[in-house]
């Protein structure tokens, strides 16, 4: 007995030595679970927000103010974005499109969609696209933009959907129609962008309840004064309000069935 087990020993022993051939070379490669990021920047003036895709695809909402270049492009080489698949401007003032020749001239930019076109001037730098009231937009896998709303200059309302997850940007204060929202969502926003940086009257308590966000994105504007009574509202309402000159850039990660704030 002993005699056979030395002899399983030295086998063994010789076995460890040849290494069998690597299985995982005949495997195809875990796939990733499609993730999203949010990143929404405390710039000192303006709005931008980032999205980013498992799919290596970078689409910025917004600007900034050009007051905010050097905090827009420190945030977004943090972020590892060195190209831009669009750029979408969902209003036309200074505040929101202060960096948009910056952006152009330094990063490659696939494409800018618009709610109206006042920006031919960037038509030899760029693919200009126009966005029209009631489209669908799928920009990414499972990421997909309704418009809701636009101006002839250029402004517009949309959500922002990815699996089971929505997002209200408003781009407007005046309200919105909330059964458009629910109706032309797969769930109701969980997250909604205040318009006009929280200094007027919208969204109203009639929206609020109707379509009960969980969280609710104020930018900063040096010039804008908070309503109070908005900030109230969106208090009373349950909504976890993140004011980004007081939380700073905010980001949430989503999954096609959950999302979390992770910074």
């Amino acid at each position: 007995m002993k005699q056979k087990i030395k002899s399983f020993i030295i086998v063994l022993s010789i076995i460890m030595c040849f290494p069998l051939p690597a299985i995982a070379k005949t495997q195809l490669p875990m796939q990733e679970d499609p993730q999203l990021l949010l990143s929404f920047f405390n710039l000192p003036e303006g709005e931008a927000t980032l999205i980013q895709t498992t799919g290596d695809e970078n689409y910025l909402i917004n600007t900034g103010s050009d007051n905010s270049t050097t905090e827009l492009i420190n945030q977004l080489e943090e972020l590892g974005v060195t190209k831009l698949d669009a750029i979408i401007l969902s209003k036309q003032t200074e505040d929101y499109i202060g960096n948009l020749h910056y952006l152009l001239d330094h990063i490659a930019v696939k494409n800018l969609i618009v709610a109206a076109k006042p920006l031919n001037e960037f038509s030899n730098q760029v693919k200009l696209q126009q966005w029209e009231k009631g489209e669908q937009h799928n920009l990414a896998n499972h990421l997909q933009f309704h418009v809701f709303d636009t101006s002839v200059d250029g402004e517009m309302t949309f959500t922002i959907q990815y699996g089971d997850n929505s997002m209200l940007y408003m781009g407007f204060s005046e309200q919105i129609n909330k059964d458009l929202v629910i109706q032309n969502s797969n769930s109701k926003p969980d997250i909604i962008k205040v318009p006009d940086f929280a200094q007027n009257n919208s969204p109203s308590e009639t929206l609020l309840k109707a379509i009960d966000p969980h969280i609710g994105i104020i930018f900063n504007s040096s010039s804008a004064k908070l309503n109070p009574r908005l900030v109230e509202r969106l208090n009373e309402s349950w909504i976890d309000v993140y004011q980004l000159k007081q939380v700073g850039t905010t980001i949430i990660q989503m999954t096609l069935t959950d999302y979390e704030v992770i910074s």
